[in-house]
C-alpha cells in the first residue's frame, strides 16, 4: 500500500505542476506511509488499528475523488 501511496503522491504532484491553482485538502497530504495523519499500514492489533486503517483508506478515496474531479473538468 505504501507503493500505491507513492504513485498517488506522484500523480498529485504532477497535477499541481500542470495547474498551480489545484489545491488538495490537508487530509490528502501524503508522507511516506501516511495520508493526512493516518498510517496506511495495517496494524495487527485489537482496538483502534482497524479504525485508523479505514480512515487512511477513506482519505485515499477522497484524494482519488479530487483527481477525478480535476480530470473531468
Amino acid at each position: 500500500m505504501a507503493g500505491f501511496l507513492d504513485c498517488l503522491k506522484q500523480l498529485m504532484d504532477y497535477v499541481k505542476t500542470q495547474d498551480p491553482s489545484m489545491q488538495f485538502p490537508d487530509y490528502c497530504t501524503i508522507n511516506i506511509d501516511k495520508i493526512g495523519e493516518y498510517s496506511i499500514k495495517l496494524q495487527i492489533s485489537f482496538g483502534s488499528g482497524d479504525e485508523t486503517w479505514t480512515r487512511a483508506l477513506k482519505s485515499v478515496l477522497r484524494a482519488l475523488k479530487s483527481l477525478l474531479l480535476y480530470a473531468t473538468r
